[in-house]
């Protein structure tokens, strides 16, 4: 008969009392120096919110984790070699290798236990935001479900900061010659252009929602856009009044030529 001994965990380590907190703080400010960033206005660190930055960090920590474990395995080889097989080590020499891997091993531990942690955070992050674009773009199309083309215009110049020739496609609409119109090319333009204030307005919801996911969240932020959007409307029509008579020819010039 032969008895089969149970294998060694690779990689335990027996930490003392002393060593197991010393791993739970490491670990706590693992966590919170990759799953947070520093406000440059307070100085304070705040989490993060969008999955970008989250999942950039989770990867960092990754990252790290592998390198710290990688280290320790380089050092328990050159100990094999260099001491065990060829015996070039001193005493002293063996001590600080083995002191060295000891270190490593421990922060190994915290930063493995780490990761799994920002891991977690980030993909929560993600989902979120994943959670608060279905919202907003829910909201954002109902808000104006069959906007016109001087609401397109007016409500990307809202968006834009009031600067209309920040957005593409009011620059495409601007370029536009009515004599040298092609209707069906133009329509397509208008089509974009209303797309695009739905997104526009998708990405405005979402970034104001902060942490919010919920379709209420989005509905409250939309109906204070919507208010402030009312209150500046005829200073908007006012200011952009050449855009807005320009398209209005187009699209008239656009209706003639596809009639024909």
């Amino acid at each position: 008969r032969h008895t089969v001994k149970p294998k060694a965990v690779q990689g335990s380590i027996r930490l003392t009392n002393d060593e197991r907190v010393a791993k739970d703080e490491r670990v706590a400010k693992l966590v919170e120096w990759f799953t947070t960033r520093k406000d440059w206005r307070t100085g304070e660190r705040q989490s993060l919110n969008d999955s970008y930055s989250a999942l950039n960090q989770a990867s960092e920590m990754v990252s790290l984790s592998r390198q710290t474990k990688a280290a320790g395995t380089a050092i328990k080889t050159l100990l094999s070699t260099y001491g065990e097989t060829h015996s070039l080590l001193n005493p002293t020499e063996t001590d600080a290798l083995k002191g060295a891997q000891g270190v490593l091993d421990r922060l190994g531990l915290a930063a493995g236990k780490a990761k799994d942690q920002v891991n977690r955070s980030a993909k929560k992050v993600a989902a979120d935001e994943e959670s608060r674009s279905r919202a907003a773009v829910l909201v954002a199309e109902g808000a104006f479900p069959s906007i016109s083309m001087t609401d397109a215009i007016l409500l990307l110049c809202h968006l834009h900061g009031n600067d209309g020739v920040r957005c593409y496609e009011l620059g495409e609409i601007k370029r536009t010659r009515p004599d040298q119109i092609r209707g069906s090319f133009f329509l397509r333009e208008v089509d974009e252009m209303q797309r695009q204030a739905h997104l526009k307005l998708g990405y405005r919801i979402k970034e104001r929602m902060q942490t919010g996911i919920s379709v209420e969240a989005a509905t409250a932020v939309v109906t204070a856009i919507q208010a402030e959007f009312e209150a500046v409307r005829e200073d908007l029509m006012a200011s952009h009044a050449k855009l807005i008579e320009h398209a209005v020819t187009c699209m008239t010039a656009a209706m003639l030529e596809q009639s024909k």
